[in-house]
């Protein structure tokens, strides 16, 4: 599509250009490209141009589904909490219900932070209060601030 705007400008010619694209946009684009390398005449040279990226949105996103996949068995227990043994949640949940768990998680970790840091503080080695810690300290909100905080405060090139 963007070739056909306008064939005879060249815009192409001796620049670089970022798609910002998720799957399957990301697919096509490779597809062409390794279909120009593999000497198929059909694809126009023009396609070498263009370079695939994930945009920041798709970044935020898959970073947080990667997250609850990650630390599934954590955020089980936390839906099953929330809304009931009987409920399920999927193991690939929709990004609405992802977010969901992580402002939960986050809320509820500020909420009680102080006490939690106070019992145990520094002397707790075990390995899951540690995992939880920094789940809870630095995952979640690396998470869930990565798209607002970076990329729309314009704040990511510093």
């Amino acid at each position: 599509m963007i070739l056909l705007v306008n064939k005879n400008a060249g815009h192409t010619n001796n620049h670089v250009m970022p798609i910002a694209a998720d799957w399957p946009g990301q697919l096509f684009i490779r597809k062409a490209l390794t279909n120009i390398h593999q000497q198929n005449t059909k694809i126009p040279a023009s396609i070498n141009a263009f370079i695939s990226i994930l945009g920041p949105l798709h970044v935020s996103l898959n970073s947080r589904e990667q997250v609850l996949k990650i630390y599934y068995s954590f955020f089980k227990m936390l839906f099953h909490a929330v809304f009931g043994k009987r409920k399920v949640l999927a193991r690939k949940p929709k990004p609405w219900r992802i977010n969901l768990l992580l402002e939960l998680a986050y809320q509820g970790w500020i909420t009680i932070k102080p006490k939690i840091l106070a019992k145990f503080e520094a002397t707790c080695k075990d390995m899951e209060y540690r995992m939880l810690i920094d789940l809870l300290d630095n995952v979640i909100p690396a998470t869930l601030d990565v798209y607002a905080v970076l990329f729309r405060s314009g704040s990511f090139n510093k």
